[in-house]
């Protein structure tokens, strides 16, 4: 079907060239998703797990002596972060 676009009121058909341009963004957005979703669950576990600055302490400290509960969140952090789409 093909798409159309309202010009003052008006439905009009898109050029040719118009839905090849439309086709490009639609493809590229389609393969950017897995990383933009990827990137918006780190973004999301900043938030409700650990921060980034607190998982590079971490990482530069290491998890002994921390309570479990903490250890479990920069864990789940962790395995989050291993399934980067681009690695």
């Amino acid at each position: 079907m093909p798409r159309i676009k309202n010009v003052n009121g008006v439905d009009i058909p898109f050029t040719q060239e118009e839905e090849d341009a439309r086709d490009v963004e639609e493809a590229k957005w389609k393969a950017e998703k897995p990383m933009n979703d990827w990137l918006n669950s780190m973004n999301e576990s900043d938030n409700s797990l650990i921060p980034r600055w607190g998982e590079d302490m971490i990482d530069r400290d290491g998890i002994e002596d921390l309570p479990q509960a903490l250890i479990d969140k920069y864990n789940s952090k962790k395995s989050l972060r291993s399934t980067n789409p681009k690695e």
